[in-house]
């Protein structure tokens, strides 16, 4: 079944990356990285085996570059990409 162990907490991010907040949301954005999982309203972690996956993935991209190829796909998470809030909806939050 793989690892189900969660990473939860910016600095364990942040160890297990070696990227910060802004940048991690981007790459999620982009389909670079793994999304997160939910788990209550205000929190929550990364899957420990997607973030191995983008660790190898990652890994594959360089090597494949100092070789002058083109680098493989993302893989493939294990969690749909995240949806955004409508910026209405932010708004309401906000007044």
């Amino acid at each position: 079944m793989g690892d189900n162990r969660i990473i939860r907490g910016e600095d364990a991010l942040r160890a297990a990356t070696g990227l910060g907040r802004t940048k991690r949301q981007e790459l999620i954005d982009r389909g670079e990285f793994p999304p997160y999982v939910k788990l209550g309203v205000r929190a929550r972690a990364a899957l420990a085996s997607d973030i191995d996956a983008w660790l190898t993935w990652r890994a594959e991209c360089t090597a494949a570059e100092a070789r002058s190829e083109e680098p493989p796909p993302p893989p493939k998470w294990r969690l749909p990409k995240p949806m955004r809030a409508a910026p209405e909806r932010d708004a309401r939050r906000r007044a």
